[in-house]
């Protein structure tokens, strides 16, 4: 009877050997996915630096160049506004004056033919 419970625990203790070589061969591999997975974070964490980076440098500026154009476009708009204003008051002007200059030379006109 001790041999058989002898080679049932030899059987146990080399189920548990077979066991824990499984077991270490699967921590092994989970650790390489973890590697894997935290140099993927990486080259994300690096990519998104990229961006930030371009978006401070490049995008940024430009966004400031165009919104300085608009600005500037705005204004000069307003300045051209303001010129035609001015040119329909002139033309308002020389109409008032073309218009009495006309009837002037009626009646210059009306006196000369009596």
């Amino acid at each position: 009877m001790d041999e058989e419970i002898k080679k049932m625990l030899v059987h146990v203790l080399e189920g548990q050997e077979e066991i824990k070589i499984q077991v270490k061969n699967e921590i092994s591999k989970v650790n390489d996915e973890i590697s894997k997975v935290n140099d993927e974070i990486s080259k994300v964490h690096n990519d998104i630096s990229k961006l930030g980076a371009t978006i401070d440098g490049e995008l940024i500026p430009k966004q400031q160049a165009l919104f300085d154009g608009y600005k500037l476009n705005t204004e000069r708009l307003t300045e051209i506004n303001d010129n035609i204003s001015e040119l329909r008051v002139d033309v308002n002007n020389l109409s008032i004056k073309a218009l009495k200059s006309e009837n002037k030379i009626i009646e210059l006109d009306r006196k000369i033919a009596r």
